[in-house]
């Protein structure tokens, strides 16, 4: 069974990002959250809307969804959600899970 992706982004971006993943005979299924309207119609690919009042909540949502459906990459694209610790909140930090993003020192 080939990888499963999320891929964190509500834009055009992040169903282009999406859209590349999906092309890989490596990947089984391409996750976008919060997503938008496009996010689902590409091949491979499901919106995971976000019900949360916060980033924070929707963080602790994004996590509980990548340790219950066994995701293997995420790339993580709003800058909003870097600067909110979405990284070192574990969502994709262990072994196993390996996130995609900008280096820290660039945020700044």
């Amino acid at each position: 069974m080939g990888k499963a992706v999320l891929v964190i982004d509500k834009g055009g971006r992040g169903n282009a990002i999406a859209y590349a993943f999906a092309k890989s005979p490596q990947v089984s299924r391409v996750y976008v959250t919060p997503g938008n309207a496009g996010s689902s119609i590409l091949e491979k690919c499901h919106q995971l809307p976000l019900f949360a009042e916060s980033v924070d909540e929707e963080i602790e949502a994004m996590k509980k969804y990548a340790l219950e459906n066994n995701i293997d990459l995420s790339f993580v694209g709003p800058e909003g959600y870097l600067s909110a610790g979405i990284v070192t909140a574990q969502i994709l930090t262990d072994k196993k899970r390996k996130p995609i993003k900008p280096k820290t020192v660039l945020l700044r």
